[in-house]
């Protein structure tokens, strides 16, 4: 009998994997992407024309990699690159949530994680962007995100997760405010529920090297990255064009942005906002706070430039606050049962997961729907792992008005689903 329970979970695992698999790619070929084949534009081709020749400094990450194995970034290299490092990603979503469906018997917790499965895998803000926008420099966050998870897991490999904080950082600043919030709290989470008290150890051993390392490194980069820029912007844009291959304009103006702070709306400039520094001389504190004073005085300035920016946000969290409540609702209770001091201020930090990426995130980038995206898909992945860390079966049952309800969740299912907004 066990053997034949065995074979059969095997089994049932295969076929929720191969729905899963099979769903979220039609959805962002169907849905996302409206019938197109996914591929990068003008912008993310740009982002993996530089590498580490141009200087120690982030958002080339994504370059390096690629030089890694080619030499020149061919556009049609670079598209079958990126769709199979994204289907890879999907295949590794689709056995996770296979797992976390198939370790519950109850018919009805299946149908419950299923559910919540496919909304996982739609929607506005947790990978359409990611298909939609081919090669964004936050998709290698979901990349090294996957990685982080199998090494956490695992009893010597997770001595390198402070590699993979190391590497998040490189991708983009913003990471201090989603993934090194995602993998210290998954982190946290292994820590409260380890049983040895040796892995215990080990777990916070690679927690505080990670976040020591992702302190220092910031800081040296905060300071210093604009100094370790071997070009200078005439130059930077030359070595550009020499390795383009896409179109016959290069796209400069996010590089322009990041590494040389040169970026103009209607509101302000760059430079305009650089002549009144918030700490003056040359000291390391001016250099350290004034860029990131900078940085939040044009981004307000670019709020003022694009009010349907906040009409975008409004909409978004209307959309998500259903799934958020589930969520919150299921951490709550959790706080409300738990005798265990540490896991209660691990729940309540699971709760302000959200807001705090979201909140943080909005106030050095405009990026609505790319912020929002990072803090829902990252709560709800903290959600769907605790889920499956735990032995309780988890449903939701629909006791009265059943028929009433389903339809008002098919139709609330289909604006969800049916819903995109831009990242840029």
């Amino acid at each position: 009998m066990k053997n034949l329970n065995t074979k059969k979970l095997n089994t049932d695992l295969l076929k929720y994997t191969a729905f899963f698999f099979a769903f979220v790619s039609l959805y962002n070929f169907l849905i996302v992407c409206r019938c197109s084949l996914w591929q990068v534009d003008r912008i993310t081709y740009t982002y993996h024309l530089p590498d580490f020749s141009f200087g120690f400094v982030t958002k080339v990450l994504p370059g390096a990699i690629y030089h890694l194995f080619f030499k020149e970034v061919e556009p049609l290299q670079l598209n079958i690159y990126l769709n199979c490092l994204m289907l890879v990603f999907f295949a590794f979503v689709a056995f996770a949530l296979a797992k976390l469906v198939t370790s519950r018997s109850s018919k009805g917790s299946r149908r419950t994680l299923t559910v919540l499965s496919i909304f996982y895998l739609s929607g506005p803000c947790t990978f359409a962007i990611f298909t939609r926008e081919l090669g964004m420099l936050d998709f290698y966050w979901l990349l090294f995100s996957a990685v982080f998870m199998l090494l956490v897991s695992n009893k010597y490999l997770k001595f390198a997760v402070p590699f993979i904080f190391v590497l998040s950082l490189l991708v983009h600043f913003s990471f201090v405010f989603c993934y090194f919030i995602f993998y210290i709290l998954i982190l946290f989470y292994r820590i409260t529920k380890a049983e040895k008290k040796a892995e215990r150890i080990s777990l916070t051993v690679v927690t505080v090297l990670g976040i020591a390392a992702v302190i220092a490194l910031a800081l040296y980069l905060i300071a210093w990255e604009h100094n370790n820029l071997v070009y200078s912007i005439d130059e930077f844009h030359k070595a550009l064009d020499a390795r383009n291959k896409f179109t016959k304009d290069t796209y400069y103006i996010y590089y322009d942005y990041a590494f040389y702070k040169q970026y103009e709306i209607p509101t302000g400039s760059f430079a305009e906002v650089m002549k009144q520094p918030l700490v003056g001389g040359d000291s390391f504190f001016a250099s350290l706070i004034n860029p990131i004073y900078y940085q939040l005085k044009i981004i307000y300035l670019s709020y003022l430039y694009l009010p349907e920016r906040l009409l975008n946000l409004i909409g978004l969290l209307a959309l998500l606050a259903p799934v958020c409540f589930i969520i919150f609702r299921f951490w709550a209770q959790k706080i409300k049962v738990s005798d265990n001091r540490f896991q209660k201020a691990l729940y309540v930090l699971m709760i302000l997961q959200f807001p705090f990426t979201a909140c943080f995130g909005l106030l050095f980038s405009p990026d609505v729907s790319r912020l929002l995206t990072h803090a829902f898909l990252i709560q709800f992945t903290l959600f769907l792992y605790h889920l499956y860390g735990e032995d309780a079966d988890f449903a939701i049952t629909l006791q009265k008005h059943r028929v009433p309800k389903l339809i008002a969740l098919a139709v609330y299912y289909a604006v969800y689903a049916l819903t995109y907004v831009n990242p840029y």
